[in-house]
């Protein structure tokens, strides 16, 4: 954990006067001075708010998206979220996390708006699950991302339980909330209120305030077209990207009715091979899938469970800052039978069940 943060206060330090500048900066000079990075799916640019702590077992905000526009919603995409990072497992290369919030763009869950939570965690690989439709609005959801049991943590939205992720490591190293994106052109405004944080799973008590010192976003502020700052430290927060801008809006039309095949192709060339081998293709209880997968899969009465191997990297799927894309040979996609709706995808080395 103090290595990572060593690294990411050495480069807030480096960058002496312009960070200064970029935290105090109105949206029209933070803009101004954002020309160098380039954000793809491979790179993709943050403008967040990072909080080292080693104890966290939950942490709670209102969420609010004011704007988030894609263009070119097949080919880049937008989020605006939180993410919690847990310490790392001696000998294990990975880095693992789990996050909730709302995406927009070439996703797993489609190019239109919606929640999500996704999530790499030991033996179980890229996860990542869709939650429904989210719309652009002054309305705040209460976002809650919770430590049920050890190593088990709980996503909830506005008082309901959404999902739930298994098999986390044991201790936490940071927690973050902002806005990830892979295009330059995206114009994207968030808001993160009313932080609060607890440190025991099994404790009531909740605090306000992210208690140690955040960060604005650890990119080069002069370079990123993203950029966070505190509105009421360490209480309330708001993240932007390119917001003096006044693009376009996306003008690309909605993806017609996609059979379950079409919807695998699709996300497996998100996940960097539009190529795979289609293992098998059948139709099973979301309660079968689950224990199949070894992850939750729900919200729906019949799923198909369509299995790819192939040479899989997920560029557009999101994480959380300074981590790599997941990678894997097997990718596994489970849909509502009904509907066509993803309902969760899993990207790992060996095809699960």
């Amino acid at each position: 954990m103090y290595q990572k943060l060593l690294e990411r206060t050495i480069a807030i330090v480096g960058m002496g006067a312009l960070a200064l500048t970029s935290i105090i900066a109105t949206p029209a000079q933070a803009q101004s001075a954002a020309s160098a990075a380039q954000c793809t799916l491979d790179d993709h640019c943050y403008g967040n708010v990072y909080w080292p702590v080693a104890d966290i077992s939950a942490v709670e905000f209102e969420l609010g998206v004011y704007q988030m526009q894609v263009n070119n919603l097949g080919n880049n995409f937008a989020t605006a979220e939180a993410w919690i990072g847990f310490d790392p497992i001696p000998y294990d290369p990975n880095n693992y996390w789990v996050e909730m919030g709302i995406t927009r763009g070439a996703s797993v869950c489609g190019t239109g708006l919606v929640w999500f939570t996704a999530s790499l965690l030991p033996g179980r690989g890229y996860v990542e699950r869709c939650h429904g439709a989210a719309t652009l609005s002054n309305t705040k959801h209460l976002v809650r991302i919770q430590e049920a049991t050890n190593g088990t943590w709980d996503m909830y939205r506005d008082g309901v339980s959404v999902t739930r992720y298994t098999g986390a490591p044991s201790t936490t190293e940071y927690a973050e909330i902002g806005i990830e994106t892979a295009a330059n052109s995206n114009v994207v405004s968030m808001t993160g209120g009313k932080l609060k944080y607890r440190t025991a799973a099994a404790s009531p008590v909740w605090k306000n305030g992210w208690a140690s010192p955040s960060y604005p976003s650890y990119d080069d502020p002069g370079g990123s077209p993203c950029y966070s700052l505190w509105v009421s430290q360490p209480n309330d927060m708001r993240a932007r990207c390119n917001l003096p801008q006044t693009a376009a809006a996306s003008t690309e039309a909605a993806p017609a009715a996609a059979s379950a095949l079409q919807q695998a192709q699709r996300i497996a060339a998100l996940a960097g091979d539009p190529s795979p081998s289609v293992v098998t293709v059948a139709d099973s209880t979301p309660k079968a899938a689950t224990a199949q997968l070894g992850t939750a899969v729900d919200n729906a009465s019949t799923v198909s469970i369509i299995k790819l191997t192939g040479n899989f990297k997920g560029r557009a799927f999101p994480r959380p800052q300074g981590t790599a894309a997941p990678t894997g040979n097997a990718l596994t996609i489970v849909l509502d039978k009904e509907t066509g709706t993803v309902l969760t995808t899993q990207l790992t080395t060996n095809l699960p069940g």
